[in-house]
């Protein structure tokens, strides 16, 4: 069954990255028969992104608010900065992918 990330439709890459907006936590979205528990079951190396808690805090505070699409953004953006390091040591050995 497909879920609001959609991670089944990946099926087949090496990589894949998948950023969830969502509430679920990792344990939820990797649960066994899951779709990211099924990538990495067929040999797929999946890098799980969710929002921390600011970000959480600035989506879910008001979904349909557009003045908080700001703070989303500042938050976001944080926490890409943060992430940023431990990603990129987590993709280094798929460097050979992304050549041209």
């Amino acid at each position: 069954m497909r879920s609001g990330v959609s991670a089944d439709l990946a099926a087949g890459y090496d990589l894949v990255a998948v950023v969830a907006v969502t509430a679920l936590t990792p344990d939820e979205l990797s649960k066994p028969g899951g779709e990211i528990a099924g990538l990495r079951a067929d040999g797929s190396h999946v890098e799980l992104l969710l929002p921390d808690r600011p970000s959480q805090q600035a989506i879910f505070s008001n979904l349909l608010d557009p003045a908080c699409k700001v703070y989303c953004a500042q938050a976001g953006f944080a926490q890409g900065v943060a992430l940023a390091p431990s990603l990129r040591d987590a993709l280094e050995p798929y460097q050979a992918l992304f050549a041209s």
